[in-house]
């Protein structure tokens, strides 16, 4: 076999790591919380419908454009910008996950909810 299966340690890691980070930030982007706290007070969204698709849309942009600069070093860098493509791009999605359920008012420390991101995944 020349592939090796992740074990229940390493896809325990990735899955700590993926909670830890897309909820609790990373430079240069902040926490889920501060994320939507700020979608939050701003006072120009009409309802946390609103506010979701903004937060969507622009988040949306971010996971393109880090898609997009993993890519640029083309075959050559394809064993790297893989990996490091699709972890930058569920650490975005970790985040947003995190802030949407925040808009709607849901604990980030629940065990529950941190599952069900995880889930959207």
């Amino acid at each position: 076999m020349t592939g090796q299966l992740p074990n229940d340690e390493s896809a325990g890691a990735l899955v700590k790591y993926l909670l830890e980070k897309g909820l609790g930030g990373f430079p240069p982007l902040s926490s889920a919380t501060d994320l939507a706290d700020g979608y939050l007070i701003d006072q120009g969204f009409t309802s946390n419908d609103a506010r979701v698709q903004a937060l969507v849309k622009w988040e949306m942009a971010k996971n393109f454009t880090t898609g997009f600069i993993t890519g640029l070093g083309g075959f050559v860098s394809l064993p790297v910008g893989v990996p490091s493509a699709l972890v930058a791009s569920w650490l975005i999605q970790a985040r947003m996950a995190g802030a949407i359920a925040r808009i709607y008012g849901h604990d980030l420390a629940a065990e529950r909810v941190r599952t069900l991101i995880l889930l959207s995944l």
